[in-house]
Parts: C-alpha cells; structure tokens; sequence
C-alpha cells in the first residue's frame, strides 16, 4: 500500500478527461429530466389526491351526521313513557298471566341493588 502511494502520490491512480466527466454529467442530466414527471402531470395527480380526500371527508362527515340524526330520539322514545301510555296499559298481573312460559324467561332480570336509573 505505501509503494503505491509513494509511486502515484495523494492523486487517483486514474485519470479522466474533462471532456468525458462534462459528457457524463450532461447524460445524467438529461436522463433525469426525462424520467422526472412533468409539472403538469404532478398538478394533476395532485388535485385528484385532494378531491379524492375530500370526498371521503364529506362521506365520512355525512354518515355519522346521518346516523347520529336518525338515532337521536329512539332511546328516549323508548325510555320515556307517557300518561297516555300508562294510563291506557293493562295492569301487570294480567299482562304476566297472558303471557307463555318462553316469553316469561325472555324477561331481562334486574336484582333490586342493580336497577338502572334513566
């Protein structure tokens, strides 16, 4: 390794004309540009991105709004009863007579300590 450096010095032990070095950067600079897309094609691409973007925003938006608008009253209509209701129901002990044996154990159970409060 030293006679090496002894014999070439701190230079490479090639040489390249300045011709070929300007011939090749001039090739890489004309490959590039071809293989680069163009700024129109980039524009594009990029608008579609963002009108793709967008409408998965507005659906995304318009399902939960839609959703969230069509179950906003069930629960309450369910947990809520009103004097008409009660007052036109039949009492509890006939309802539980007429009712079959299958439809009694379908009847959810809730402990007296486990009642929920609405």
């Amino acid at each position: 390794m030293n006679e090496l450096i002894e014999k070439v010095g701190k230079r490479l032990p090639y040489s390249e004309s300045p011709s070929y070095v300007d011939n090749l950067v001039e090739q890489s600079r004309i490959n590039a540009l071809a293989q680069a897309p163009s700024r129109k094609r980039q524009r594009v691409r990029r608008l579609w991105l963002t009108a793709a973007s967008a409408a998965a925003v507005v659906a995304l938006v318009a399902t939960v709004a839609l959703r969230l608008a069509f179950t906003a009253g069930y629960g309450q209509e369910q947990l809520l009863c009103s004097v008409e209701t009660v007052e036109q129901s039949a009492p509890l002990s006939e309802v539980l007579a007429s009712m079959t044996d299958e439809q009694l154990a379908d009847i959810a159970y809730f402990p007296t300590d486990d009642i929920p409060e609405y």
